[in-house]
């Protein structure tokens, strides 16, 4: 029973754009979000949903928003204000550093043989770091 009916369903959506909007949903650009505060009435979303919505994405104020994006599942896509874009290492043309994974080469008070062959260490390494630790 459910099976044809999913199926009817995703033919139509695909073949009209009337019935897909009706049964989806459709996206709601909020341009300028100062502006779009009574729009987002219409969507039946109150201002203080939307300053919830911008502050999972760390935006805390309106004036950072450029343009929004009131998304078919409720959730909002954000772009930033040019001023307040974040700084990356790319942009001040830092050189990059390779990211290490911690691994853990002590468990349950016993030495872990195979993660020291894992990672080209010595059962020195260990004894050496424990004896520099009991000196501090």
């Amino acid at each position: 029973m459910w099976t044809p009916l999913i199926y009817t369903t995703e033919v139509v959506t695909q073949k009209s754009r009337r019935l897909r909007i009706f049964l989806r949903g459709n996206l709601c650009l909020l341009s300028k979000i100062e502006n779009s505060i009574g729009k987002s009435s219409k969507n039946h979303l109150h201002i203080d949903q939307l300053m919830q919505l911008l502050q999972a994405k760390d935006i805390f104020s309106l004036q950072e928003v450029e343009h929004a994006v009131l998304e078919k599942d409720g959730t909002v896509s954000v772009l930033r204000n040019a001023a307040y874009d974040s700084v990356i290492k790319q942009d001040l043309k830092l050189p990059q550093q390779d990211v290490l994974l911690p691994i853990i080469l002590v468990s349950d008070e016993q030495i872990r043989q195979d993660t020291l062959k894992e990672n080209g260490l010595l059962h020195g390494c260990i004894e050496e770091y424990r004896r520099i630790k009991t000196l501090n």
